[in-house]
């Protein structure tokens, strides 16, 4: 009567009733609930994590590009409007607006600064210097902040008169912060046939103070006004237009219509993240303040349009690579939801027939079955969603590959917040295969046999993919892109078609990683039986090795575990390979751009051995020298350093350049300046002047060049040594020859004996110079060296530090971008195999607690149990750990393209150039720890999960049902 009093309440149970059962049916198998929590949970982080993490970067890299720009707009009045007045009402006007944080009246015109007299000698330096003649407050707002930013010296003042110009200037006229320029003369082009001049002197003005100066950092032209914060430029006030020698250029000024209105926006109140948004607010801007100013006609000017534009173009573009950098780590995410979900439904299926002898209808099952799930799927998107925010903030922090450092700018709560994106897309995606998953395992399982349906093990058919050795193709498909890895690394001359070889970069890494993983799980059922032998042999396994012996041939549940292990380590492989390879490419790039611990470059070239031997802190140097030459109908240009010398340095180990690995192929640099010192008329040639002239290693060229009457001279037979990338100091596409052959061109091109130069040091711009400190160098010893080369030496034009430009990249925070997401997933995939081992080896443990039960029930004692567990795991986990970390690196070598690729876009748009090539950096040791903390943890994910096996009460668990 009980029975069937059951039987009737269940059938008669309403919706409300079956919530409670639902909490209940989640909290009593906590082991299966866990294992598809697990899977939404990762899903979801990551998902979202990736959506807001990439928000974000785009928000802080249009908020840092408009932050960058002294201003974004400009205003001026056309016609004869045009006045001093007018400007002054309209600048006020659109001060008054809301939205502007600064405006001021900027002018320059067509009339530079053409020559000048710096402490009245008895003649002129000439040179176009671009002159603004600015608001005595320009410096004290918003828009001059930007050039304050950019190593400002001295104070920014400008009334009287004062002046404010670049280092570059003080550096070329030797002047320095309270000198005096004697007299500045402007000058206007005009075209004139006849006239002897070309100039028409418009203004004059004397003795101006230099009050200032700046370092810029900013590309020309950047702004379509002209970029007041780059080159020689010199500042100027307004008022010195009124002085009685200023009159003529003041009403050029007037009559171009060169007098503007300069607006710095506040981007808080525009839509700056989007960038189609914020242009169109901003030619609104534009536009209401042109309608709203009445008397006279004025037109704006949306300067940072088009780059805005170009931008989003880039961020597109960028987000794609991201995502599809990401995809591992998704389809994992994604695999394990899978495994998860099937896992926890195969857990119900002897329960799905309890019920169904209990006499429970399809209906009320499934409604059971969608209840735990739904609620499931709610609880782990809202933790996911939580955690993604989380990861998005951290990763935002990284200052290097996985280096987090949280600042005071790094606010959690400015992350807080909701994106209807970043949840409701993984959500879907995630509702999606619980949807799909559900109605196919669920359905089956309710319309299985009850005799069926009861019994423990389940015979499973093999999948599509592996059934058809699917997986087995791709990954000897994928092989071909190791090829070709291989004939980089080797550097082969192998001409392959490049549509093919886009086609095989961009497909075999996915094909590898999956196919590699498949196959992976193969061999962890394979291999483990082939060296069973020796491991059984281990005297901890003495007693139970026939039981584990029998265990291996028969484990079936363990290959789709083996799959997510396999994944998992490949991907925190790939992000640790690929983000090391990410750091050592930064610190390589400055290597290559610097070239020694410091670089010098003069104005104009010359012998300055003796000015850079002067200035304490500095040993030794080289000039790196530079002409061109033509062989055939190519020109190409050809560099030489003092080889010698250098090659000897290098003997005693105290080299004076930074030379890499790869600066020439198949030769250290050692051996390539030994081989010009063998062969004074060899040459090494940069790769694509082989193809070009149609020539090999060893044959030999002609080179001529110009000589000072004309006349062409060439130089024979020059024997191709071998090939250079790039050499030290930033130097690229160009030959390389020594000391000796370049003084021999440059004493022919002056119709010299080939020996007049014999005796010479080489000349040059570029000096790349030793320090007595080396990388041992303080920072107030830098300090020192840099005050004596801006202000006591001359005819210097710029000069960079590599242990300062070291410590920048090591402390400049470098989350925004590759190292932020591999970071992510490095993170993820960790914490996807640890909880996945633990999860799903605790279902695996479950089901077998009938024959652990039997054991004991014949003898086993529990220590039996669980070295018989952890025999049968630990060879079958050892296996895919070792294979993961295989498939990692192979990854890493496959992917290094892509990554390379996004490098170049990112360098375009902020107007770099990469030209060291990305080499893939293998840390063994970080590669072993990581195995290890995985193969540990997923040892003790099974010792935990064996423990309730082998303590069950073994009356009820030999009990068959």
């Amino acid at each position: 009567m009980k029975n069937n009093d059951k039987k009737i309440e269940f059938h008669k149970r309403i919706p409300l009733e079956t919530i409670p059962n639902t909490f209940f049916a989640i909290f009593r198998n906590k082991r299966r609930s866990l294992a598809m929590l697990s899977g939404i949970v990762l899903s979801m982080t990551l998902l979202s994590g990736i959506i807001l993490y990439n928000a974000e970067l785009k928000q802080n890299n249009y908020e840092s590009m408009v932050k960058n720009y002294p201003y974004e707009v400009d205003f001026s009045i056309q016609g004869s409007n045009s006045s001093y007045e007018n400007l002054a009402t309209l600048s006020a006007a659109i001060e008054n607006d809301d939205r502007t944080l600064d405006a001021t009246i900027i002018g320059r015109s067509s009339a530079d600064v053409f020559s000048i007299d710096p402490k009245n000698s008895s003649e002129f330096l000439y040179g176009g210097f671009r002159t603004y003649f600015v608001d005595e407050d320009y410096f004290t707002e918003s828009i001059g902040e930007t050039l304050l930013s950019m190593d400002f010296k001295g104070n920014a003042n400008l009334s009287g008169q004062s002046v404010i110009v670049s280092e570059g200037l003080l550096n070329e006229f030797s002047l320095k912060i309270g000198d005096k320029l004697h007299t500045l003369n402007f000058s206007e082009w005009v075209w004139d046939e006849e006239a002897e001049e070309s100039y028409n002197e418009v203004g004059t003005l004397a003795n101006l103070t230099i009050v200032g100066s700046y370092k810029p950092s900013f590309p020309d032209d950047l702004i379509g006004f002209g970029n007041p914060i780059d080159g020689n430029n010199i500042y100027l006030s307004l008022d010195l237009l009124t002085e009685s020698n200023m009159t003529d250029i003041n009403q050029i000024l007037i009559e171009e219509g060169s007098l503007h209105v300069m607006v710095k926006i506040d981007v808080t109140k525009f839509s700056v993240g989007d960038p189609a948004t914020f242009n169109k607010e901003l030619n609104l801007f534009i536009n209401q303040i042109s309608r709203d100013i009445e008397g006279f006609d004025t037109y704006g000017n949306n300067l940072i349009g088009g780059t805005i534009m170009f931008f989003q173009v880039i961020s597109v573009l960028i987000t794609i690579l991201y995502i599809v950098l990401a995809i591992p780590v998704i389809l994992l995410s994604l695999y394990l939801l899978n495994f998860g979900l099937e896992m926890s439904l195969e857990e119900r299926r002897r329960l799905i027939a309890i019920k169904k002898v209990q006499g429970a209808s399809g209906k009320q099952i499934f409604s059971e079955l969608k209840n735990e799930i739904f609620l499931t799927l709610l609880v782990g998107s809202v933790l996911g969603y939580i955690l993604g925010i989380i990861s998005a903030w951290i990763i935002s922090s990284i200052a290097g590959f996985m280096q987090i450092q949280l600042s005071a700018n790094s606010n959690f709560f400015d992350y807080l917040r909701f994106d209807s994106t970043a949840f409701f897309l993984p959500f879907c995606l995630v509702s999606l295969i619980l949807i799909i998953v559900t109605f196919k395992k669920g359905k089956r399982f309710i319309n299985q046999e009850v005799t069926e349906g009861v019994s423990r093990r389940e015979i499973k058919k093999q999948k599509f993919f592996k059934r058809h050795k699917l997986d087995i193709v791709f990954f000897i498909i994928s092989l071909s892109g190791l090829v070709l890895v291989a004939i980089d690394l080797l550097n082969l001359q192998v001409q392959i078609p490049i549509g093919i070889n886009i086609l095989i970069y961009i497909t075999t890494p996915f094909l590898f990683w999956i196919g590699g993983s498949s196959v992976g799980s193969r061999i962890v059922k394979w291999l483990p039986l082939k060296l069973e032998g020796v491991f059984l042999r281990l005297p901890m396994f003495k007693d139970v090795k026939n039981v584990i012996k029998s265990g291996l041939k028969r484990r079936g549940d363990i290959e789709r575990l083996a799959v997510i292990i396999i994944m998992t380590l490949s991907i925190a492989s790939l992000a640790t390979i690929q983000g090391n390879t990410d750091e050592t490419l930064a610190q390589r790039k400055i290597e290559w751009e610097i070239g020694a611990d410091w670089q010098v470059n003069f104005e104009s070239a010359g012998d300055y051995y003796e000015t850079i031997q002067n200035i304490s802190g500095f040993d030794d140097s080289i000039a790196i020298s530079q002409t061109s030459v033509q062989t055939y109908s190519s020109e190409f240009a050809i560099s030489a350093i003092d080889n010698l010398k250098e090659l000897e340095n290098i003997e005693n180990g105290n080299p004076i350049a930074l030379w890499q690995k790869d600066t020439f192929n198949k030769f250290t640099p050692k051996k390539a300046l030994q081989a010009l010192k063998d062969n004074p008329k060899g040459i090494f040639v940069y790769p694509d002047v082989l193809f070009e002239l149609d020539v090999q290693v060893g044959d030999s060229i002609d080179i001529s060049f110009p000589g000072i009457d004309s006349s062409e001279i060439t130089v024979t037979d020059i024997t191709i040594l071998g090939i250079v990338n790039e050499l030290p100091g930033g130097i690229s596409g160009t030959t390389f020859i020594s000391k000796e052959l370049f003084l021999q061109v440059l004493a022919q091109s002056l119709n010299q004996s080939s020996d007049y130069f014999a005796n010479s040091n080489l000349n040059g711009t570029r000096y790349l110079v030793r320090t007595t400190d080396g990388a041992s160098i303080s920072q107030e010893k830098i300090s020192e060296i840099q005050l004596e080369l801006d202000t006591n030496t001359t005819g210097i034009k710029t000069h960079r530090s590599f242990q300062d430009e070291l410590g920048d990249i090591n402390t400049t925070k470098q989350g925004y971008g590759i190292t932020g997401l591999l970071s992510l997933n490095f993170i993820i995939s960790l914490i996807a195999a640890l909880v996945s081992a633990f999860s799903f080896s605790a279902i695996l443990m479950e089901r077998r607690k009938h024959e652990f039960a039997i054991l004991r029930s014949i003898g086993a004692k529990k220590r039996h149990i669980y070295k018989m567990a952890l025999g049968e795991n630990a060879l079958m986990m050892l296996t895919a750990s070792v294979w993961g970390i295989f498939i990692g690196i192979g990854v890493s070598y496959l992917f290094n393209g892509v990554f390379e690729f996004i490098s170049i876009i990112m360098n375009l748009f902020t107007g770099g150039s990469v030209v060291v090539g990305r080499t893939v950096i293998v840390p063994g040791l970080e590669l072993l720890l990581i195995s290890a903390v995985t193969f540990i943890g997923m040892l003790l994910a099974t010792m935990l999960s064996v423990k309730s096996a082998a303590n069950q009460d073994l009356s009820l668990a030999t009990k068959v049902v």
